[in-house]
């Protein structure tokens, strides 16, 4: 006969399995996710119905990243009792893991129905909400959660997130700056930084970088952002900036595992070379902009490019993946994934197109994945990487005497550094009006300090009868609206002559130079692309040569045009010109017409010969190190 359970023995079974749920609970909370399954397994093997340990092995497979297993966990136990709202809330959270960003919504508007002041909940509605597009909806939700929930440090940031984007900078700011005093947070940290760039407070950005660099030393992210930052900074050295960025990949360097490249393979200098090139922006982008003719002409060379993409596709990244030999979508590789795909491509040069950018890779070329490892394009300077071998420029970005600023050694192309495809939607150039003479500057905000500012005032004081256009992202936000139109009130010139505009889309953004006489550059950090796109659309730029790399777009490309009558060596040589112009709008017909004929027959705008200058120069660098090894 079996033995009776009595009552106190029901009490000791009880006993034991919420002693074995505390315990389940932490190792949980200490990581120790194996050992809080199996008790979590062993508990509802005694007690089927027992809602906690199922819920909790849902947690365990979010912890694992088993997204599909945890919605099956808390199906499970909603399935026991429909009426809990942290069962909605923890479903709603693997489905927005699993990118069901919609089915996420409903689900935890479920948890909301039953309990209406749940923070957490509200706060993930309005972070998916944000990510879908619905912006109103979202920071409505968020509000609610700080409401109840005032020092709910998440709720905080995720309402920036949501502001932000909404163009609201100044409300994103101070979300940000809460959701930092209320506990260190990253992310906060890191994002109020890249808001107040864009706002050109680049102090206040500088600070907030090394904040959340104090928070996460190890965060490339950051410190490529800070490094980024000090580009922009006026009065910035080339011996600075080389300075910090050594420092940093010397850092970088001592922190990574001892360079990995030990296999090689066949040193034969004269073979086709496979020329492996990493980017986040082959898309609408500088990058592909620049990249689309040296594609296109690449197999008039002995080269075979191999493509490492981290863009979503665009009808620039379609053209440009028909160009290459081989195209690997790689924004969901790890590091690992990608230095194992690197290394069975057997790349002989690695090109790195990113340099300081968001999104970049550098991590992966301090553990030398190929032979030779270049920068190219995508940044302004050196990477301060010991293990990057080579950096492309021209005599224009880096003169002769330079070359101890970088750590990489320097190519120097014999024309322009990069060559330049116009898109296929760029409108005609149209007739100028008689009306009074536009300015225009369609660069980055982060890019227009006091010190430009200045000598801007200073050519609307002396030209009364000229306004000036700025357009870009964020110009229109009331922060940057208060800086600029502020400066110059505070100049004494009519605000009315001040024209700032937002984001719009690209190909309105060309055409609003049909209404602009002529461009105007920025220093220290000098327009890339702007200035190519304003030359393509008829509009003369003037600039004045920077003291870095960054300060020195410009006058590359005005030289490769042969416009270098543009280029003066002073800000006040540049105020001079401009005021000159202004004044003799016949000079600034002069150099408009066939402008863009100029520009399309330069060698900005000579693939081929660009291709295989390019060409040359990689065969170079082969050449030498095949030589140095067959010499060891």
């Amino acid at each position: 006969m079996a033995e009776q359970q009595t009552p106190d023995t029901n009490d000791k079974q009880q006993l034991k399995v919420d002693e074995a749920y505390l315990l389940a609970i932490e190792h949980f909370n200490s990581t120790r996710f194996y050992d809080a399954d199996i008790l979590c397994s062993a508990i509802i093997k005694k007690v089927p119905n027992h809602i906690d340990a199922i819920n909790l092995l849902g947690l365990i497979a979010q912890k694992i990243n088993r997204y599909d297993l945890a919605l099956e966990q808390f199906q499970r136990a909603i399935n026991i009792d429909p009426n809990i709202a942290i069962l909605y809330y923890n479903m709603g959270t693997s489905l927005y893991q699993l990118d069901r960003k919609e089915e996420s919504v409903s689900v935890v508007k479920k948890s909301i129905s039953m309990d209406p002041n749940y923070p957490e909940a509200y706060s993930s509605i309005g972070n998916t909400l944000t990510e879908l597009g619905e912006l109103d909806e979202a920071v409505e939700n968020l509000q609610k959660a700080i409401t109840i929930k005032p020092d709910f440090a998440d709720a905080h940031y995720n309402l920036a997130i949501a502001l932000k984007k909404q163009g609201k900078w100044d409300e994103a700011v101070t979300h940000f700056q809460k959701a930092t005093n209320i506990t260190p947070h990253f992310a906060a940290c890191f994002n109020l930084a890249n808001t107040f760039r864009s706002m050109g407070k680049l102090d206040e950005a500088v600070i907030s970088y090394q904040k959340a660099i104090a928070i996460d030393h190890n965060s490339l992210k950051a410190h490529s952002n800070l490094l980024l930052c000090s580009q922009y900074l006026p009065g910035q050295s080339m011996e600075n900036l080389f300075l910090i960025h050594k420092k940093w990949g010397d850092s970088l360097f001592c922190e990574s595992n001892p360079p990995i490249f030990s296999h090689y393979r066949n040193i034969t200098p004269d073979r086709p070379l496979r020329v492996g090139l990493l980017s986040p922006d082959y898309r609408l982008h500088p990058i592909g902009y620049f990249m689309a003719g040296f594609f296109k002409y690449h197999q008039v060379a002995e080269l075979e490019i191999i493509c490492y993409s981290d863009s979503i596709a665009d009808e620039l990244t379609n053209q440009l993946e028909s160009y290459s030999d081989s195209w690997i979508f790689t924004k969901n590789f790890s590091d690992d994934q990608l230095s194992k795909q690197i290394i069975q491509d057997r790349i002989d040069i690695l090109i790195d197109l990113a340099g300081h950018t968001e999104n970049n890779r550098l991590q992966l070329f301090a553990k030398k994945l190929a032979p030779i490892q270049i920068t190219w394009a995508g940044y302004v300077g050196t990477t301060g990487l010991k293990t990057m071998d080579w950096l492309i420029a021209d005599h224009h970005y880096i003169a002769k005497d330079e070359d101890r600023y970088y750590t990489e050694s320097i190519i120097r192309m014999p024309d322009s550094w990069v060559c330049y495809t116009p898109p296929t939607y760029v409108p005609e150039v149209a007739p100028q009006s008689a009306n009074r003479f536009v300015l225009g500057n369609f660069g980055n905000p982060d890019k227009i300090n006091e010190k430009i500012l200045a000598v801007w005032a200073k050519i609307l004081l002396l030209c009364p009868n000229t306004d000036l256009h700025l357009i870009y992202k964020g110009m229109d936000s009331s922060s940057n609206m208060q800086r600029i139109n502020g400066f110059f009130a505070n100049a004494g010139i009519n605000t009315n002559r001040i024209i700032l505009e937002g984001r719009i889309p690209h190909k309105e953004l060309l055409a609003r130079y049909n209404s602009i006489d002529l461009a105007l550059d920025t220093i220290p950090y000098s327009g890339g692309l702007t200035t190519m796109e304003a030359l393509w659309m008829g509009v003369p730029v003037v600039t004045t040569r920077g003291a870095t790399f960054a300060g020195r777009h410009s006058t590359s490309i005005l030289n490769n045009v042969g416009l270098d009558e543009l280029v003066t060596n002073t800000l006040e040589e540049y105020l001079q010109l401009v005021i000159d112009l202004v004044s003799n709008p016949d000079k600034v017909k002069k150099h408009r017409v066939g402008l863009r004929n100029k520009i399309a027959n330069s060698p900005l705008c000579d693939h081929k010969k660009f291709t295989v200058d390019l060409t040359k120069e990689l065969r170079k660098v082969w050449v030498k190190w095949c030589e140095e090894r067959q010499n060891t």
